[in-house]
């Protein structure tokens, strides 16, 4: 296999991220967080009162890892979850106003950082970047489909053998 993986588009784009991340975190820091905790603020700013269900689908934070950081982010004064009064088992999350505050600072900062990024592309290029990324993760969200659909197959041929 002669293939180089520094010019393959996932071993590109970690690349990428892990220079933005570390970017990111350095200035992040001046409010006590990384990107992690400053995607939960932002996205609960922009979604008061969302489930922790929601929260960890739309971060991609996993259930322990968000329960932990979920509780920092509230010891740190930034959020408040409160259980449904409908579904005991249901927790809503919302930022004090501090966390409102911050995540408003840290959503400039993310911005700021995007348009760095996207420096020197046009509108219809970054238009096209945006369509071609939401298709590599339709193409990834079919991944366990098939992967099920195989294993289907599979088990299906060992039934008739």
């Amino acid at each position: 296999m002669n293939t180089d993986f520094k010019k393959t588009l996932p071993f590109m784009m970690y690349r990428l991220v892990a220079r933005l991340v570390a970017e990111a975190n350095e200035e992040y820091g001046r409010y006590g967080l990384t990107i992690h905790g400053v995607r939960l603020l932002i996205v609960t700013r922009q979604n008061p009162g969302i489930r922790v269900g929601e929260l960890a689908e739309i971060t991609c934070v996993e259930g322990s890892t968000l329960s932990h950081m979920l509780a920092r982010l509230e010891r740190d004064g930034l959020l408040v979850r409160e259980r449904s009064n409908s579904d005991n088992r249901s927790v809503a999350i919302s930022l004090t106003p501090r966390g409102s505050r911050v995540a408003d600072a840290v959503g400039k900062i993310s911005l700021a950082h995007q348009d760095m990024m996207l420096d020197g592309l046009s509108a219809v290029e970054i238009k096209q970047l945006r369509s071609l990324v939401e298709k590599m993760g339709s193409n990834i969200d079919r991944i366990p489909a098939a992967k099920a659909a195989s294993s289907q197959r599979w088990a299906m041929k060992r039934k008739l053998a």
